[in-house]
């Protein structure tokens, strides 16, 4: 069972790491995430439902995931063709 929160937490740790990380390097996450701000602030300004949030915020999460798989499969490929 030690060994199992350990591990647990030793891979939120790098999660969180990488997150910051990418934040720092990447102009699109860094974008994404100043647009994800505005929408935030626009939802407030608007006062949305509780239900429109929920769709906002998983909206929010699915493309920053997605920008940063991106950002993973362009590394990936740029390390196996450096060239393309």
């Amino acid at each position: 069972m030690i060994n199992f929160i350990k591990g647990r937490t030793k891979a939120i740790y790098f999660s969180i790491k990488g997150a910051f990380h990418l934040i720092k390097t990447e102009n699109a996450i860094q974008a994404q995430l100043f647009f994800s701000l505005m929408f935030i602030i626009t939802g407030f300004y608007f006062e949305i439902s509780s239900t429109e949030w929920i769709f906002q915020l998983l909206a929010i999460c699915l493309v920053l995931s997605t920008e940063s798989l991106n950002t993973a499969v362009e590394k990936i490929a740029d390390f196996i063709h450096p060239n393309h």
